[in-house]
């Protein structure tokens, strides 16, 4: 039977240790100081509190219990509505000028914590800090008993507990002693903080945790209004929402290469180069979606939301009167104010906040800072987390050089972007043109051609280019080369022309030949027919003049 598990309702925790910690058994919160134990363990009992009507007992061994709930005050708890009737705190501290005189035990504390948990039905007990109590206690055999005494009376009232202590500093006896936890422990949760550079980075991972899978890597935590937030992957990319519909591009030529746009819950990625237009796409697809009625947020991390509509309008795209109806969502933030991951919470707050069905974050190849130890997987998590919400997300990536060719992202999200449109400049004679091409583009029939792309008041429009020789043509020379083109379609049409004029002229003059000659041929057959009269007649006047000239001749020889 799997073991019984309780959630602690810190984002992202809950998904990594698939529920959350384990129930009625103790997990250890460890790490230095400053990465946020205290917050982890308070904040659990908070949300335990408001999520399951569960009370919870705060121990605290370092500061006085005033001290911590003003400093939990910075966040949207409102921890003070819950003390003391959801959570109760018991100040654990020794005095400072005590003398110890016999064998010390924690029997009078756990008694009165006893009495606490049964006034408030606490289901949830915390130990803040006890390291310090136990550094305190004269042996090492003496600290385990202690622990070991903590641990019996947590079975006995059948609590889930939490201990928290800083991670050994070197002492051979801090080692010994966070080796023991580790041992008695169900569950060990290590928090981490470190300066990258200029880059301050926390981390959470879960290296122990009895009976029970869980995601072992370490993963980016953040603090925000909410407390802490752990910036977690999804475990597998199983259970995507799938769409058939598509929805425009904005570009109406950029539509007919890819069957009528982009589809329904996919990423597309624009990868290109300084000023290749990528933000005036996203810009184009934004207006698209709000016409027909869609949520956008625009997640802007290099340009202010005035830069980005003044930009818009002088390139005929209106996005105010969107921005007015709250059908765009503007979200300007500076890339190099904070962290990868504390960029990743803020974008999942305005996911939480406005549901939107469409997102736009411009350029996602800036969250890949240099030196932050999560940049490489911050952008994977941000895609996993957008396409698990079957948002359709447009991100653009600013390539390294202004004319980078290679077909390679910043961000390294090209292998997860459905559909991959690469932007660049082609330089000849001295003129720098705009062109497309569209990589990839899974389950979508696209153009594999390069395509010009033309900038103008009006938007943005693709146009083929041209091939000469094997040379592409864009540009000017595009342009002389249909010139050019046109020029000899002109020369042809005007040769055929003076072709058929000729040709029709020596028509003319034959058919004026022929019927002269068929006149001729009239006369001739008139001449012959004449001919052949006069013919019989002289042949019929010579028969008649031999007939009678035979008669006369007969008639005098009977005379004689």
């Amino acid at each position: 039977m799997p073991i019984a598990k309780k959630i602690t309702g810190i984002l992202g925790f809950d998904e990594i240790s698939e529920g959350g910690l384990p129930d009625a058994r103790i997990v250890n919160i460890t790490g230095e100081a400053g990465t946020g134990k205290t917050v982890f363990a308070l904040q659990t009992l908070v949300n335990r509190a408001r999520l399951l009507g569960e009370s919870g007992l705060f121990i605290s061994f370092e500061e006085e219990p005033e001290r911590i709930i003003a400093n939990a005050e910075s966040f949207n708890w409102n921890i003070r509505a819950l003390v003391p009737a959801k959570i109760s705190y018991l100040d654990g501290r020794l005095p400072v000028d005590m003398e110890q005189s016999g064998e010390f035990d924690l029997n009078a504390l756990l008694a009165l914590a006893t009495v606490l948990i049964r006034e408030i039905d606490a289901r949830t007990v915390v130990f803040d800090g006890i390291d310090m109590l136990l550094s305190l206690l004269p042996s090492e055999a003496i600290e385990r008993r202690e622990i070991s005494r903590i641990d019996r009376w947590v079975s006995d009232n059948n609590l889930s507990c939490l201990f928290t202590s800083k991670t050994a500093a070197g002492t051979d006896r801090e080692r010994s002693r966070q080796a023991y936890f580790h041992y008695l422990v169900d569950g060990v949760v290590e928090l981490h903080a470190q300066l990258y550079g200029a880059t301050h980075a926390r981390s959470l991972r879960i290296s122990k945790y009895r009976g029970s899978g869980f995601a072992a890597n370490a993963f980016p935590a953040v603090f925000t209004d909410y407390g802490l937030e752990v910036a977690a992957t999804r475990g597998s990319r199983f259970g995507y929402p799938r769409f058939e519909e598509r929805l425009g591009t904005g570009v109406p030529s950029l539509d007919q290469l890819i069957e009528g746009g982009y589809r329904r819950g996919t990423v597309t990625l624009f990868s290109g180069a300084p000023g290749t237009s990528k933000t005036t796409f996203s810009c184009h697809f934004v207006h698209q979606a709000c016409r027909v009625g869609e949520t956008v947020v625009y997640v802007s991390l290099d340009q202010t939301d005035s830069q980005i509509l003044g930009d818009a309008r002088s390139m005929g795209i209106d996005l105010d009167s969107f921005v007015a109806s709250q059908k765009l969502v503007m979200a300007p933030l500076r890339s190099n104010t904070r962290s990868p991951e504390e960029h990743f919470v803020l974008i999942r707050r305005l996911l939480d906040t406005h549901r939107p069905s469409c997102m736009v974050i411009d350029p996602i190849s800036a969250l890949n800072r240099a030196g932050s130890p999560f940049s490489g997987t911050i952008c994977e998590t941000l895609i996993d987390e957008v396409r698990g919400r079957g948002i359709t997300l447009l991100c653009t990536s600013l390539l390294n050089g202004q004319f980078d060719d290679q077909e390679l992202t910043v961000s390294g999200i090209s292998t997860l972007a459905d559909t991959w449109i690469h932007l660049t400049y082609s330089l000849r004679g001295g003129e720098r043109n705009r062109a497309l091409t569209i990589v990839k583009s899974r389950g979508t029939k696209h153009s594999r051609q390069m395509h010009e792309l033309l900038v103008g008041t009006d938007g943005l429009e693709l146009v083929e280019v041209y091939s000469a020789k094997g040379d592409v043509l864009m540009g000017t020379a595009r342009a002389e080369q249909a010139a050019a083109e046109r020029r000899g379609t002109l020369e042809e049409r005007l040769e055929a022309q003076r072709r058929d004029f000729n040709l029709r002229r020596e028509q003319s003059a034959l058919r004026a030949q022929l019927k002269i000659i068929e006149e001729e041929l009239v006369w001739k057959d008139e001449e012959m027919r004449i001919i052949e009269t006069e013919t019989r007649e002289r042949s019929e006047y010579a028969r008649r003049d031999a007939s009678e000239r035979l008669r006369l001749r007969r008639g005098g020889e009977e005379e004689a």
